[in-house]
This record gives structure tokens, sequence and C-alpha cells, in this order.
């Protein structure tokens, strides 16, 4: 889960509309879509406030799934030669 679906489901946790997020934050109703659908990212500040408004820590809003770093590191460690010979797609 990336950090725009981390925004949206934080939100939806505390029972806020994107109205409601927005104007709490000083920001439009289409920039919390656009966080929300990960067209643009908020700054630092905007980030700070919107942790504080959800209770959430940054840490946590940017987390994605543990599971990935562990899928990247196996696939980088696999030979070239082998890596070209695997369909990926499947794996």
């Amino acid at each position: 889960m990336g950090f725009g679906e981390n925004i949206a489901k934080a939100r939806k946790r505390c029972g806020m509309s994107q109205d409601e997020a927005a104007s709490r934050l000083g920001v439009s109703r289409q920039t919390i879509s656009k966080w929300e659908l990960g067209e643009t990212v908020p700054d630092a500040l905007q980030a700070k406030g919107i942790c504080e408004l959800y209770g959430a820590s940054l840490d946590d809003m940017l987390s994605v799934d543990p599971n990935l770093n562990r899928i990247r590191s196996a696939i980088d460690s696999v030979p070239e030669g082998v890596a070209k010979r695997v369909d990926w797609t499947k794996a």
C-alpha cells in the first residue's frame, strides 16, 4: 500500500470526508483527492499536518507492504543468466 492509499485509509478510519479533511488542512478537496490517488504528494509541512489530523506517525503513513523489500532483495539476488529465463509474472 502506498502513501496515497494510506492517507485515504486513515481519513476514512477517522470518519472524515475529503471536504472535511481539506478544510482542516487548509487545502482544496481536489488536493486531498490527488494525494490519495498518488497523483501528487504533500510537502513536509502538509504531511506533518496529515499525520496530526489522523493521529498517525509519518512512518506508518509512508509504510508499504513489508514483504516488498524481501521480494526485491530475492529478485536482485538471482543471477542474471537465471533471471532472464524466469517468467517474473508467475513468480
